[in-house]
């Protein structure tokens, strides 16, 4: 869905929510490589004029009406070069309904940090976080010229913002090695939690240690012999 609102008799139905949309200004992005996936221009040049006209900020573009509008609707999935901005997460996990968030594709280079004082409910009813990225992206960013290690500090507090809204009612939950909150998520007892799944390019001794202690406190702690925890590497 980017600007299009299905019609009425439609809507009761609708369960699925695919959100394909840039939050980012076209400027931002362009600067960032993601026009035509490659970096167009150097840093300190001006982009064409078509890229700044009509740029459109992620304050400019409110989500959260497509929730009201659609009564039984269970999941959203956001596809949005330069990442989803916090108050559309918010958005979603303050909605008593979903209970699927899914973020591919999309990862935080181009949004604003979380505000310090904003935070997740924990009363939230999603029980399936899911945040894809591409196996890829180390290279990505060395063509596309990113600070890969801004870029992960950016990730990690949207992370670690994230994890305690959901840790009671996890079921289901997917996250990048590399800025996985491990040491905050091994303070929640995941009651509900069956599956994690984690991709990484590079597996650091610390992270792994980190990783055991999560485990360890899920299976001997809440006794969940089905917990299953998956990881995808080199």
């Amino acid at each position: 869905m980017c600007g299009q609102i299905p019609p009425e008799t439609i809507r009761p139905y609708v369960r699925h929510l695919t959100f394909i949309g840039d939050f980012a200004s076209p400027g931002d992005l362009y600067a960032l490589g993601y026009w035509n996936g490659q970096v167009s221009y150097l840093p300190g040049e001006e982009p064409p004029a078509f890229v700044t006209a009509g740029a459109i900020h992620s304050d400019d573009r409110p989500f959260g009406s497509e929730l009201m509008i659609f009564p039984s609707i269970r999941s959203v999935q956001f596809s949005s070069w330069g990442g989803v901005p916090w108050y559309a997460l918010q958005k979603c996990m303050e909605c008593p309904r979903i209970d699927s968030i899914a973020i591919v594709d999309s990862p935080w280079t181009c949004v604003s940090p979380p505000p310090a004082s904003s935070q997740v409910p924990t009363a939230s009813s999603v029980s399936n976080l899911s945040y894809e990225v591409s196996p890829w992206r180390g290279v990505e960013g060395t063509i596309r010229r990113w600070d890969m290690q801004a870029a992960h500090e950016l990730e990690s507090s949207y992370l670690q913002k994230l994890i305690p809204g959901i840790a009671n009612r996890a079921e289901s939950l997917t996250l990048p090695m590399e800025t996985a909150p491990f040491a905050l998520m091994a303070t929640f007892e995941w009651p509900r939690l069956r599956a994690l799944s984690l991709a990484s390019t590079q597996l650091q001794p610390t992270q792994l240690i980190q990783l055991i202690n999560v485990i360890e406190f899920d299976y001997y702690k809440t006794g969940l012999e089905e917990t299953g925890a998956t990881i995808y590497g080199p």
